[in-house]
């Protein structure tokens, strides 16, 4: 093997070798793949450092090399690899082999202390033609080992049971180029009301999607099949760029606004150019950075790169831009990055401040806790979604200091915004009176 087709670390093939591997077969066999990726690597790394993390990536790499059932085994970079069998395979034969897997993961964990939270999510592609396009059959595994880390994480999914799911998101990514095309987005305007002032602090820009079932789609429902499929740079970039649009065509309706807050993707902040991409939108059509807020779900912080993202945070803020930090405590990945990152305003997970308010006296002792703790770092501390007036004051008496959600206005259209918010503010006076 050339030395550019393997990798360095495990001794495996790299992606390159694999492709050359895999070209290798013959054009009418059949092969079974199975695509994998090591759960809760990252952990390993942020606790036991880089050095450990190798160690993990060789033995496992040592594991995989060494089946008698697996042809060839690849490292396809980073924490994921491409296991082959050339033998005809029954599902439960299939089955049986990824238990060997899991069972020889735990046999590592029993031996070393860093394997502790380790574990592996599977997609399997099942007897599949050799002939197939070999970017079209890691796709397919792709989407199956994500669909595993959607069950849970430590188990496997045949492709075969998500192909149709697969097939309407390719679908359904068509559509939402064709929308983009004809600004067939409705576009959506919620504020985030300081509730002891009732001032507007924020303005959420929310995207609507009609799809051919009829069913109107919010941006958070398909944003995750946009990133799946590599889209999702690209939609970002689309609705801000229609977002600015609409701000230079009504200047009048959204003058004195508060910053207009719309969520991009870690894989925008990965782009060496976006805040130049960004200045380039927002001055084509006469705006400026101080609009707007960049928004972003509290998971992106489970990335391995997340020195990448916390740096562009810092550009896009010198530029001009606020940072909003959406969903906190659906993952609690960003926590150990707070006091790195230039957030205004923090906004805690619905489903998970509702869930302790609900509970007992140490639920909402925890809730307390844990406001109290974001606002000692100076963040705005905001919780949305909020449907009751019970609620809200209750959320005060915590520290909390923003709210948003229908008890107070409901997302609305552009042009309707100012009437709603005016309404929304003598609703949120009554409130708290």
């Amino acid at each position: 093997m050339r030395a550019e087709e393997e990798d360095y670390l495990t001794g495996l093939p790299a992606r390159r070798g694999f492709v050359r591997c895999f070209g290798q077969l013959p054009a009418d066999s059949r092969v079974t793949i199975f695509y994998i990726d090591l759960d809760n690597f990252k952990t390993v790394n942020d606790v036991y450092g880089h050095n450990v993390g190798d160690n993990v990536l060789r033995s496992v790499a040592r594991l995989f090399a060494h089946r008698p059932d697996i042809a060839f085994a690849a490292r396809m970079g980073g924490d994921e690899f491409a296991l082959v069998s050339t033998t005809i395979l029954q599902r439960a034969q299939a089955e049986h082999l990824m238990g060997g897997l899991f069972a020889s993961i735990r046999g590592l964990q029993e031996a070393d202390e860093a394997f502790g939270v380790i574990t592996i999510s599977a997609g399997i592609l099942l007897n599949t033609p050799a002939s197939t396009e070999l970017e079209t059959l890691l796709r397919q595994g792709d989407a199956a080992m994500y669909e595993a880390k959607r069950k849970g994480k430590n188990c496997y999914v045949f492709y075969e049971d998500v192909e149709e799911r697969v097939r309407v998101e390719h679908e359904m990514i068509e559509e939402v180029v064709s929308a983009l095309d004809e600004e067939r987005f409705e576009m959506l305007m919620q504020p985030v009301l300081d509730i002891a002032t009732g001032k507007a602090v924020q303005t959420e820009v929310h995207f609507v999607w009609q799809f051919r079932d009829g069913e109107k789609y919010y941006a958070h429902q398909f944003r995750a099949v946009m990133e799946r499929n590599g889209f999702i740079r690209s939609l970002d970039l689309r609705l801000f760029e229609q977002l600015c649009r609409a701000i230079a065509q009504n200047r009048e309706l959204v003058e004195g606004m508060p910053r207009f807050s719309l969520i991009f993707s870690a894989q925008s902040l990965f782009d060496d150019r976006i805040c130049e991409t960004l200045m380039e939108i927002i001055r084509r059509h006469g705006l400026s950075p101080e609009m707007f807020d960049c928004a972003l779900y509290e998971t992106i912080f489970g990335r391995r790169e997340v020195q990448t993202i916390i740096e562009r945070t810092h550009e896009l803020d010198e530029l001009g831009f606020s940072i909003s930090l959406c969903a906190f405590g659906e993952t609690f990945h960003s926590t150990k990055y707070l006091r790195e990152l230039p957030v205004e305003i923090l906004k805690i997970y619905p489903e998970y401040y509702k869930t302790l308010l609900a509970g007992d006296e140490k639920d909402r002792g925890l809730l307390r806790l844990i406001i109290g703790s974001m606002a000692s770092l100076g963040t705005y501390v905001s919780c949305g979604e909020l449907d009751d007036a019970e609620s809200i004051l209750v959320l005060q008496d915590m520290g909390c200091r923003g709210c948003e959600g229908p008890a107070v206005v409901p997302p609305t259209t552009l042009d309707q915004y100012k009437g709603q918010l005016a309404l929304g503010q003598k609703r949120l006076a009554n409130f708290v009176l």
